[in-house]
């Protein structure tokens, strides 16, 4: 059965990486089938709702964070209102009241309370989102999340977030020249008072955090605030405004007000007027970011709560009062129709701290998104290094100066104000949380189907169960999909031997006297596969292969999968897991990841439609652990190998036909069995051989059909449908031992 082999052998304590790593792309979990408790671990379905909140993975992103150098997420709540407030308490408020001087009273106000409501909704329905996916850092991140992991979308938000954001804090930039003009009674060029603008908005956005920034954001609501007051104590003091749009008091006679849109309103005017409000209403291309960095972004609708109440109040009451002083002179900004250059510079010279620190928001998130992608995973990305702040830097500078080149090209305060809400205000303020919503209220619907016409209805399966691989499998059309394994009818339990984990320091160490688990996979029935069938499913950090069937396999970056089980409430099975399904060269919730992302979303029995309406989210990552554990226990290799008297060993070789003897009487079936070292060829005892077969016995596959779904474990064995890659010469086959410090105590 066995012949001994001196000159190929190994010590006891040598560590075999090399031979054992082989051909082997990806490493291996080990399970200890004694602490499997069936009956807590049974198919059992919980008949719950999602939970509105990821609390684990929230504390997990926070706990990471800070242990950077520098931290981002630290923000309050409260410091989140006063930064929301800053960013909103701006020079916009000053435009409403000439958008009310073109619509009228009725429609004016009707368009702002429509969009107050929509703004409450869609950035309720923002933060939801955000919370069951709280990985998201940006407006980019949200995109590619709702729109299905799109990386269209990625990109196309990225170019929105940048373009919106450069031209807003261009508009901001004509404003301060605009101050400056007017307190200083045009003493220089107005391209020279854009460039200081400029130069003090790069000062301004220096700071890295959003934590630091709500600090200036008090100062600048305070200023802003500062100059509507004083802008409503002069409108409501003088004897008759300056100036309208076109013509000097009193050429288009006395003040007046309408109620619906004045004669000879313009279509194209009423549109401006329209968009000039909705972009106030649609500040929500900022808030992922705001969120990303709160120390409990569950808080912000709190912060949401202390801004609305300010919108409604700022945005509707002092427009109003304006409106009403000033009625058709009413200008954009307002404060040139008031009545002298005294009341316009006292009131207006408030407004350049609120112009460059808003600014300085919109290009501290914009400046976040270019520096994640340059900067990447570098220390250099969160650390106080001269090589992260000299990137921060240079990428702040660059969209400060493309912003004051747009501050060049577009030089009217109500052109800018238009063409951002004919531009962006659509997706930003409305599409993108449409979609969400649809999201999160249309069932688990929301995830791929393998079939596009999988009922979500709930199942029982209890007809008589069909086998997979039958011809009454094969006729798709006539049979329920859940019930019956029709995706991959092919199911192979494969295990690995492995001899080290590579992480020995970080305490992961594999069971004694026992085979680790790999996964288990549903192969086509002719022995071909796939993989990677859902998108929304993938929690693979490091996809292999990174492309199927021409298209790419994005690396996961979101919680991983441990975290996920926490989640869940499965911490006894987590437990178990860490303790026993233990990987190779890697933490093991990265190839608990790998399997379940490659191989368990092409089961059409674990398809998130078949879980039915009552779906709770990762209920199908949670049940194809289990089943993958179910199968692993009926297959002790270890101990059968052992009872035909194979055992490891670095002084004695086997031959391959005594292995797979062995394994098939005890399982019924011939299984695979997989190697990988040097060819029997290269070695001593092989030299000439014409047998290149691999010599380090590593892995077996059991294969099987199952009768029904796999994961009541109803199966029918059959033959492996593989061949072996292992050395078939008499003695050609070591079965090592495992190296002692990488083994855990019984």
């Amino acid at each position: 059965m066995f012949t001994s082999n001196g000159a190929e052998s190994i010590g006891a304590d040598t560590d075999v990486a090399g031979d054992q790593l082989g051909d082997a792309d990806y490493s291996r979990a080990s399970l200890d089938h004694e602490h499997f408790d069936e009956e807590k671990y049974g198919d059992e379905k919980l008949d719950t709702t999602e939970s509105e909140i990821n609390e684990a993975d929230i504390q997990a992103l926070v706990e990471e964070d800070h242990g950077h150098e520098i931290k981002l997420r630290t923000m309050s709540w409260q410091k989140a209102s006063w930064l929301l407030a800053g960013d909103q308490v701006g020079l916009a408020v000053m435009s409403q009241a000439w958008s009310l001087s073109v619509l009228g009273w009725a429609a004016g106000i009707m368009t702002m309370l429509v969009a107050g409501v929509l703004f409450v909704v869609t950035s309720i329905t923002m933060h939801r989102y955000i919370m069951r996916n709280p990985q998201i850092k940006d407006i980019c991140d949200f995109g590619y999340y709702v729109f299905g992991k799109s990386r269209v979308a990625y990109v196309f938000s990225g170019f929105m977030l940048l373009a919106n954001n450069i031209i807003l804090i261009g508009f901001h930039i004509l404003m301060s020249a605009r101050v400056l003009n007017t307190l200083s009674d045009h003493s220089l060029c107005t391209v020279v008072f854009n460039i200081i603008g400029m130069v003090m908005g790069i000062v301004f956005s220096l700071p890295r955090t959003l934590h630091h920034v709500s600090f200036m954001s008090m100062f600048s609501a305070f200023c802003m605030g500062m100059a509507i007051l004083l802008w409503l104590i002069f409108s409501g003091i003088q004897d008759h405004p300056m100036q309208g749009p076109k013509k000097l008091f009193p050429d288009d006679g006395p003040v007046r007000t309408y109620a619906r849109s004045p004669p000879g309103t313009t279509w194209v005017d009423a549109m401006n007027a329209m968009l000039n409000i909705t972009f106030m209403w649609v500040p929500q291309i900022l808030f992922p970011t705001f969120i990303a960095e709160m120390e409990r972004p569950q808080d912000f609708p709190k912060a949401l709560a202390v801004l609305t109440g300010l919108q409604f109040f700022l945005f509707i009451i002092p427009p109003s009062i304006g409106y009403y002083y000033l009625g058709q002179y009413t200008t954009s900004p307002a404060f040139a129709s008031l009545q002298t250059y005294t009341y316009q510079k006292a009131s207006f010279a408030f407004v350049i701290v609120a112009s460059i620190l808003i600014a300085g928001i919109y290009a501290n998130v914009s400046a976040k998104f270019i520096y994640a992608r340059v900067m990447g995973k570098s220390r250099h990305a969160h650390s106080n290094t001269a090589t992260g702040w000299g990137m921060w830097f240079l990428i702040m500078a660059v969209i400060w100066v493309v912003a004051w080149i747009f501050a060049e090209v577009i030089p009217s305060v109500g052109d800018f104000l238009s063409l951002l809400g004919a531009a962006f205000d659509s997706f930003f303020g409305f599409i993108f949380f449409a979609v969400a919503y649809w999201q999160m209220n249309r069932g688990s619907a929301a995830y791929a189907a393998l079939y596009d016409n999988t009922s979500v209805a709930n199942r029982t399966c209890g007809n008589k169960p069909i086998t997979s691989c039958s011809l009454q499998a094969l006729d798709v059309g006539n049979v329920d999909t859940c019930c019956t394994e029709t995706f991959g009818g092919l199911l192979a339990s494969t295990q690995f031997w492995d001899t080290y984990t590579g992480r020995e320091d970080a305490n992961q160490l594999l069971p004694q006297d026992q085979w680790t688990l790999h996964g288990l996979w549903p192969d086509f029935c002719n022995g071909s596969f796939t993989q990677y069938c859902d998108a929304d499913r993938q929690y693979d950090p490091h996809p292999s292969p990174a492309e199927v069937n021409g298209q790419k396999v994005l690396p996961y970056q979101g919680p991983s999968v441990d975290i996920m089980l926490k989640d869940y409430n499965a911490t006894d099975l987590l437990a178990w897991m860490e303790k026993n399904w233990v990987a190779q060269n890697q933490p093991s919730a990265e190839f608990w990841a790998h399997e379940f992302s490659k191989h368990a979303t092409c089961f059409s029995t674990f398809d998130v439609a078949c879980y039915g309406k009552h779906y709770r989210k990762h209920e199908d990552l949670v049940q194809f652990f289990e089943t993958a554990i179910k199968y692993f226990n009926s297959l002790p290799t270890y101990k059968w190998l052992q009872e035909a008297g194979i055992t490891p060993s670095n002084t004695t070789t086997y031959s391959l036909s005594d292995i797979s003897g062995a394994l098939a009487d005890a399982y019924g079936k011939t299984p695979y069995l997989g190697c990988s070292g040097s060819p029997y060829s290269e070695t001593e005892k092989g030299r000439n051989s014409m047998d290149h077969g691999r010599t380090v016995l590593n892995e077996v596959w059991y294969f099987s059909h199952a009768n029904g779904r796999p994961q009541e474990h109803d199966i029918e064995k059959v033959d492996s449908v593989t061949k072996t890659n292992c050395a078939k010469s008499p003695g050609a086959i070591h079965y090592y031992e495992r190296a002692k410090n990488s083994v855990r105590e019984k």
